[in-house]
């Protein structure tokens, strides 16, 4: 993936929605989530950042995160998350997006238990659940 933006997209995908390491804005796009292979779970971003002084990252802001149709009767048994890391300095944020309710209440997976946790930055802002502020 190389540093763009993506205004009004429309993504759908089992497993991983946006990966990569790039300058990445995702803004108004609609992200899809499908039903993955039986036991894997859904991410949403999975961000590749080595240094930590590079200038890239994943934003989605003034979208939606939603159910795709092959998902929507299975969605309680399918956990699925904001993102994971990829690379110790993974960077990915959430703004202004609405979520419909099949994010799991952690909302980031963890990858090899501990990894890049000290060094990722993940956050959120002023996103909304099911039309309701988180």
């Amino acid at each position: 993936m190389e540093a763009g933006t993506v205004a009004g997209g429309r993504v759908a995908c089992d497993l991983l929605l946006v990966f990569g390491d790039a300058a990445a804005v995702l803004q108004g796009c609609s992200l899809y989530a499908r039903c993955p292979a039986p036991g894997q779970k859904n991410v949403v971003t999975t961000q590749g950042r080595e240094d930590p002084n590079q200038s890239t990252g994943i934003v989605v802001q003034g979208g939606k995160v939603a159910v795709a149709a092959d998902l929507a009767s299975l969605v309680a048994n399918v956990s699925s998350y904001l993102g994971r890391p990829w690379k110790r300095y993974s960077c990915a944020v959430f703004a202004q997006t609405k979520m419909e309710a099949l994010v799991h209440p952690r909302g980031w997976l963890e990858w090899n238990a501990t990894f890049a946790l000290d060094t990722l930055y993940y956050a959120e802002y002023m996103n909304r659940v099911c039309c309701k502020p988180i």
